[in-house]
């Protein structure tokens, strides 16, 4: 069976949602409408406006193949995170199409696109900051070739998206984004909910940076060795909490061991072993802060005989003590 073409100006609360008019300025993420269509299936968005950006939460439950064709150019930067399901797009004026998955985000800016979306039957969830063109320009500076580089496509009003490949969504950014959806009202709730935004905004555009840096240190590295090291590192990112091995990931990324090494330090700062540590630590403080799972089941998941080992790695590496809320 063909795929159902649905267009955003004949559904109004696919206009509404794809226009970005937020209604939300309390506290927190709050419903912006919840609906059921014959044609695109159940529909539910929370969101939140902040200062210069605004917050979609977005939930669908497509039941058929469909394809979405926007209609209405977009007007911000949209950082997109696929947190479950998988949609395919295409930009014409960019000649490319995408597929985004959940476990992965990237960053979009397409003044003056009309793009379209093709979803088969699933559930899907994504999360997306929408930011102020300016405002996002602001933020990234001109001090790196990668910024610099965005500053003038967007000088040109031209669109972009900030990386071909699309960029592993990490268990820090994970926390974060289940952090903000959660989040209980209280006074400070709507600083705690911002902050946490330019946390994650940060590591986002930390990743973009580091596909497209050459940075001091790195010079030495050949385009080749810099692909395949960043295969390793999505490898680690998606598979942290497997027994991970310097002659597996050797396999992985068709290094030798030196390379590896010396190469992985170079480009990301770390070493390969301790990105996976720091990856299961992060990865610990989620499920003990948002999740809340007992020091011992943590321990137990992380695969430490002992609670007290755990306890003691984990104040190693954060400075204080594993504790949960």
């Amino acid at each position: 069976m063909a795929a159902k073409h649905i267009y955003e100006h004949d559904i109004p609360e696919l206009e509404y949602c794809y226009g970005k008019f937020p209604t939300g300025s309390g506290s927190g993420l709050s419903p912006l409408f919840s609906t059921g269509h014959p044609q695109f299936g159940e529909f539910n968005v929370s969101n939140l406006a902040l200062p210069q950006m605004f917050l979609l939460d977005m939930g669908w439950s497509i039941p058929e193949e469909i394809v979405v064709h926007e209609t209405n150019p977009s007007t911000t930067v949209d950082v997109n995170f696929m947190l479950e399901g998988n949609l395919r797009g295409n930009f014409k004026g960019l000649g490319a199409d995408f597929s985004l998955q959940g476990g992965f985000n990237n960053l979009k800016y397409t003044p003056s696109e009309k793009s379209s979306h093709h979803a088969i039957k699933q559930d899907a969830k994504m999360f997306v900051i929408s930011l102020d063109k300016n405002y996002f320009r602001e933020l990234i500076g001109h001090d790196n070739h990668w910024a610099e580089s965005i500053q003038n496509k967007m000088e040109r009003e031209e669109s972009f998206i900030a990386s071909k490949n699309f960029l592993t969504t990490t268990p820090q950014m994970h926390g974060l984004i289940h952090a903000i959806r959660n989040m209980q009202p209280s006074p400070m709730s709507r600083l705690l909910t911002q902050s946490m935004i330019f946390q994650l905004l940060a590591c986002q555009v930390d990743q973009l940076r580091s596909l497209h840096t050459n940075a001091s240190g790195s010079d030495n590295v050949s385009v080749t060795d810099m692909e395949k090291l960043h295969l390793v590192k999505q490898y680690i990112e998606q598979n942290f909490m497997q027994d991970l091995t310097l002659s597996g990931l050797c396999r992985v990324g068709m290094l030798n061991e030196f390379k590896l090494k010396k190469g992985f330090k170079a480009l990301f700062g770390t070493s390969v072993i301790q990105y996976a540590k720091e990856l299961r630590m992060q990865y610990a403080q989620n499920l003990l802060r948002d999740h809340n799972r007992s020091i011992e089941e943590v321990s137990s998941a992380l695969g430490y005989q002992y609670p007290n080992h755990f306890s003691t790695a984990f104040k190693k590496h954060f400075g204080v003590a594993p504790s949960v809320r």
